[in-house]
C-alpha cells in the first residue's frame, strides 16, 4: 500500500506536533541528553515566528478513516530547519525524527499478521519511507526558495540512518566531534546538493 503518508509545512499548531513527537522518541535523549532539550527550547520559538521551518509527516486521511484504530494517530514524523534563509544558502536538518509507536500502530492496523521480524521489517522499511517524504517536501521547499545545500548531521553510531541517508542520495562531507554530547559521540555530516 502506497501513499500512506502525507508532509507539508508545519503552521501555528508547530509546538504542540513537535513536542508531542519528542515525547515518543527517546533517541535524542540517547545520543545527546540534555543538550538537546536545551536546543529545542530556543527552536521551537523560532519556528513560531517564522525563522525556521518545520515539517510534519502525518497518516493520510483517507487512511485514517478507512481504519478506526488509526483515528488518534497525528504526526508521524517531523524535522526542523536552521535559520533560513541565511548567506551560505544551506538549509541544516536538525532534531529529525520518527515515531516508531506510532509506525508499529499503522503495522497491526494494516496487517494483523503481523509478528516479530516481520513487524521488524515493516517499522524499517516505514521509516524510511517516512524519511524520504520529509526529504522530498524540503527539497521542493529548497527548489522554490533558490537554496543550494542539504546538510544533517547523524550520530556514526546510527548505522540505520546512516544507511538511509545514503540511499536518499546524500553524501558524507566529515566526521565532527561535540564534547558537550552525551555519549561524546563522533557525528557524521550528510550534503546533498540542489539543482534548481
Amino acid at each position: 500500500m502506497s501513499n500512506k503518508y502525507s508532509v507539508h509545512q508545519l503552521g501555528t499548531q508547530a509546538e504542540t506536533y513537535i513536542r508531542k513527537i519528542q515525547e515518543a522518541n527517546n533517541n535524542y535523549q540517547k545520543y545527546y541528553g540534555q543538550q538537546h532539550i536545551t536546543w529545542l527550547e530556543k527552536a521551537i520559538p523560532d519556528v513560531n515566528n517564522g525563522l525556521r521551518i518545520a515539517f510534519g509527516a502525518f497518516v493520510n486521511d483517507r487512511l485514517s478513516y478507512q481504519y478506526s484504530a488509526l483515528h488518534s494517530l497525528e504526526i508521524v514524523g517531523s524535522v526542523i530547519t536552521n535559520r533560513v534563509p541565511n548567506p551560505e544558502q544551506t538549509v541544516e536538518l536538525k532534531s529529525f525524527m520518527v515515531n516508531k509507536k506510532a509506525i508499529k500502530s499503522i503495522g497491526h492496523a494494516l496487517y494483523p499478521e503481523l509478528d516479530g521480524e516481520e513487524m521488524k521489517s515493516f517499522v524499517k522499511g516505514e521509516r524510511f519511507q517516512i524519511r524520504k517524504e520529509i526529504f522530498r517536501e524540503v527539497e521542493k521547499y529548497c527548489k522554490k526558495n533558490k537554496l543550494k545545500l542539504i546538510e544533517v548531521e547523524v550520530p556514526k553510531k546510527n548505522k540505520k540512518l546512516i544507511a538511509d541517508m545514503e540511499d536518499l542520495g546524500f553524501e558524507i562531507e566529515e566526521e565532527l566531534i561535540y564534547p558537550h554530547y552525551s555519549p561524546q559521540a563522533p557525528m557524521q555530516k550528510f550534503q546533498k546538493a540542489i539543482g534548481w
